[in-house]
């Protein structure tokens, strides 16, 4: 059993794009309850989106213990069966904040997202250069004083990626005191 949270527009249409959300790493305080990742959420709602947000196994309510990405990643292809099996397959956005967006891009080819949006990418802590997304719709967002993932490497990734890149000067990891800024560029990535 995993934990979720979701946020339904005031109207679902045929139209209405599903946007999951999956948070950092587990063992460092990640939940869905992280300002980063509710800050996505917010902006996919205000995009009109069905958002729905999960722990991990072994995070808040969520069953089971950390398995080292392995396990995590069939939570998130859970989430995303259990929401179009209740919802309806539908437009997919799917994004991920630092562990979360490694998650979301190792499914990101078995899923098909119409569009992918990436938040501080941890590609200097896990083998992201095996991963192609150059297929998919990517906007990554990345902060250029991020003191967990090299910043440079996010930018250099990103270009091999041929994504879009919404980078943000003296931001931090957490984007502290940028989250406002934050959401008009996850509005911005979707929108786009």
């Amino acid at each position: 059993m995993l934990e979720l949270c979701y946020k339904l527009p005031s109207e679902i249409t045929d139209n209405t794009p599903l946007l999951i959300v999956a948070h950092p790493h587990p063992l460092h305080g990640g939940s869905f309850h992280n300002k980063v990742v509710q800050t996505v959420a917010k902006a996919g709602a205000e995009l009109s989106a069905l958002v729905v947000c999960f722990n991990f196994r072994g995070v808040g309510a969520s069953q089971g213990e950390f398995d080292h990405g392995h396990g995590e990643r069939y939570d998130l292809l859970t989430v995303v069966e259990f929401a179009q099996s209740h919802w309806g397959q539908r437009e997919l956005w799917l994004s991920g904040f630092s562990f979360g967006a490694w998650m979301s891009a190792l499914v990101a080819d078995r899923l098909q997202p119409q569009q992918l949006l990436l938040v501080a990418p941890p590609v200097s802590l896990y083998p992201m250069e095996r991963v192609n997304l150059s297929a998919f719709k990517l906007t990554v967002i990345q902060g250029s004083e991020d003191e967990v993932v090299d910043a440079q490497q996010v930018w250099h990734w990103t270009q091999q990626q041929q994504a879009d890149m919404l980078w943000r000067s003296q931001a931090s990891h957490y984007f502290h005191g940028q989250l406002l800024w934050l959401r008009k560029a996850v509005m911005m990535g979707f929108s786009v």
